[in-house]
């Protein structure tokens, strides 16, 4: 059997935010869901109102009822999502109260909340927009998608950035092996055993499967938010934290420095007071020759180190916050120490 995951070039036209702006409410919380987190449509449509939850060290998860083996598990959950789940939360609660439990609940002839949304519903809206945008795959003919493929995208999207079998298996719940080798082919036997040993089904000693509770232990998503954080697509000084559905908006290396996704840890610290030195050093050139504006670039580059070896040092945090001010500007204008 192949992945039948969705190929770049569609989708970029489903994650263009023009596109997705064309989506009623409800069913663009249902795609970025099923995009950043793997689950099948029928699992989406049944999340229910407190589906998100809170690790010990502050990380989102998302709990969802998995349909194949009848069980709940905690997958760490994308900013996005987050923010979607609670801007739908608070739909539900402006039209049901507190009264409904689902978060997508059908949207005719329930008045009480009582029922989910069909698939049914969600399908035919899905399709209509569709249409609406006109997707067309390379050749510029006509193309379709449906819910099901963006589990395989997320799976081979995790797979080309190098994320691990094992995490990819466990983000998506696979019950086989066989299904992950559709997104990479692991030669590793003492990984797969590992694996095995570790994630198949358990019993307790009465001899019964042991499933996962709906109020199972978070501390799982720690691990796999690590591993799909820490992956290999791998920057100067760090990691790339950004949410592996989506790929990198930046084009100079020094954005990261910059950016909420970036992630370091003090064995940067080295390449950190390397980058402050040199990017000082240009910023003095620039102020001398008088070029104000490689100087003020330059300048605003050494504050984001500073603030990231700050961060560092003082307080041993590895998830680093932005930096302060105008964080966000664009270095693409000017050459700076990082980019060269």
């Amino acid at each position: 059997m192949k992945a039948n995951f969705i190929d770049e070039h569609l989708m970029e036209q489903i994650e263009s935010e023009k596109n997705l702006a064309l989506l009623d409410p409800e069913t663009r919380a249902l795609v970025l869901i099923c995009r950043d987190e793997g689950l099948r449509i029928s699992e989406a449509l049944i999340l229910k109102t407190d589906c998100l939850k809170k690790t010990p060290s502050g990380r989102w998860a998302l709990v969802h009822y998995k349909s194949k083996d009848k069980s709940f598990r905690a997958i760490p959950a994308s900013r996005v999502v987050v923010d979607a789940v609670r801007e739908q939360h608070g739909r539900v609660r402006e039209q049901f109260g507190d009264a409904c439990r689902w978060l997508f609940p059908k949207v005719s002839g329930n008045p009480d909340g009582k029922y989910p949304m069909p698939y049914g519903t969600a399908d035919t809206r899905f399709d209509a927009w569709l249409q609406r945008i006109r997707l067309i795959d390379s050749n510029s003919d006509p193309a379709t998608v449906n819910w099901h493929q963006f589990r395989h995208t997320l799976g081979t999207r995790m797979a080309n950035a190098g994320v691990s079998g094992r995490t990819i298996r466990e983000i998506l719940g696979h019950t086989s092996w066989e299904m992950q080798e559709h997104y990479s082919r692991i030669a590793d036997e003492t990984l797969r055993r590992e694996y095995e040993e570790k994630y198949e089904v358990r019993f307790n000693l009465k001899g019964e499967a042991v499933k996962v509770r709906a109020d199972a232990d978070l501390s799982g998503v720690e691990w796999l938010a690590e591993k799909i954080g820490r992956r290999l697509h791998a920057v100067a000084g760090g990691w790339c934290g950004r949410h592996i559905s989506r790929p990198c908006p930046k084009t100079a290396a020094d954005g990261c420095y910059f950016c909420q996704d970036f992630q370091s840890d003090r064995q940067f610290l080295p390449i950190h007071h390397d980058t402050l030195a040199r990017t000082r050093e240009l910023q003095a050139d620039a102020t001398a020759a008088g070029r104000s504006r490689a100087a003020e670039v330059n300048e605003r580059l050494a504050a984001a180190v500073e603030h990231v070896i700050t961060r560092i040092t003082d307080q041993e945090h590895d998830e680093l916050s932005p930096a302060p001010n105008d964080a966000g500007a664009s270095l693409g204008e000017e050459r700076t120490a990082d980019a060269g």
